[in-house]
């Protein structure tokens, strides 16, 4: 009999870490197969505008510096209130819960997904790979570091477009 292997995913999150808990937090988001979605205008007007439009749909979360890149977005967002299962709200397992920095980034990546595929006509087409990165900023020369990270992130990238192997 064919031995079976299930693919478990480690979890690149803070271990007992709360995240419907305010905080600054710092996220990239990647694009599926790092496709360069973003180089078309129309596309990135609609990640652009999901994007600032996040605190419509969570009271408490404020947007910090960020930018969106052809293939990835970076972003420092702000939970200024913890969120509701942070005081003992039950929940289903597995669920993500509301107001947490798992429910905002889900969110995010729903609302694009769903205009970007409307816009190209598809169905069920992936437009961010499953998981994103995230960091839990704890101090102000950090989030100072991580502001200019975004910053220069277009010189980065455009230099890294110029190496050799990239010709």
């Amino acid at each position: 009999m064919p031995e079976t292997r299930s693919h478990h995913r480690r979890s690149i999150r803070l271990p007992g870490y709360d995240y419907t808990q305010a905080g600054w937090y710092y996220v990239t988001l990647v694009t599926q197969e790092r496709a360069c979605l973003f180089d078309t205008p129309l596309f990135r007007q609609v990640a652009e505008t999901a994007w600032q439009h996040l605190p419509q749909h969570f009271p408490g979360l404020l947007l910090d510096e960020w930018i969106l890149m052809p293939d990835h977005l970076h972003g420092v967002l702000i939970l200024t209130i913890d969120g509701p299962d942070a005081v003992g709200t039950t929940r289903p397992a597995n669920s993500v819960p509301h107001g947490s920095l798992g429910a905002v980034i889900g969110t995010y990546k729903a609302i694009t997904t769903r205009r970007l595929n409307h816009i190209r006509q598809v169905t069920g087409r992936q437009v961010w790979q499953r998981n994103y990165y995230e960091h839990v900023i704890r101090s102000e020369p950090e989030l100072q570091a991580i502001r200019q990270y975004i910053r220069d992130n277009p010189v980065r990238g455009e230099l890294a477009d110029e190496r050799p192997a990239n010709l």
